[in-house]
């Protein structure tokens, strides 16, 4: 091996690695090669000895620790900057997380109210309305007074009727998308 097959002093440390490697994969190659021609089939099972590939996959914000020790000798820091950056991204997913929930509970807490305060109102109206054709019952006026009655409790039965259909079909479309 000559001075001019190894990697300069002055070269970056990647561009080492890679001429290293360059290097080692020639050396490889011209010691499993015979000095004669080599039929292809053979050429491809001689390359196949010499060229390893490694396939890494990892899942999450940071990648295993060998390979962050990889990064921290490529270029000291960088773990440090890498947990920060995924601890932030925590914190952020966390903090949005927390803004979707709260506004689902604001419109829950609101959705209540109304229901809530609407049947409030309903039954006052209704016992208004039965109380009204109850004092017109008393006070002799009796068509009036059974057409009021008649009309609060059918009013009273077509929106509880309402509402029990509505929610059987919400229940069903809930149901369908799940």
């Amino acid at each position: 091996m000559s001075d001019e097959d190894l990697p300069k002093e002055n070269a970056s440390s990647e561009d080492q690695s890679e001429t290293r490697a360059e290097h080692e994969l020639v050396e490889l190659l011209k010691e499993r090669l015979p000095d004669e021609p080599v039929a292809p089939s053979r050429l491809a099972e001689i390359l196949a000895e010499v060229v390893t590939v490694e396939v890494r996959k990892f899942q999450g914000p940071l990648p295993p620790p060998d390979v962050m020790l990889e990064y921290e000798r490529a270029q000291p820091g960088l773990i440090t900057l890498i947990t920060d950056r995924a601890g932030k991204e925590q914190d952020f997913r966390h903090a949005m997380t927390r803004q979707v929930q709260d506004r689902e509970d604001k419109k829950l807490f609101h959705l209540a109210l109304k229901t809530y305060l609407g049947q409030g109102l309903a039954f006052i109206l209704a016992i208004t309305a039965i109380g009204g054709g109850i004092w017109l019952l008393a006070n002799g006026h009796k068509s009036e007074g059974l057409g009021t009655i008649i009309t609060a409790v059918a009013t009273l039965a077509v929106v509880f009727v309402t509402g029990k259909i509505t929610e059987a079909v919400t229940a069903s479309k809930r149901q369908k998308n799940d």
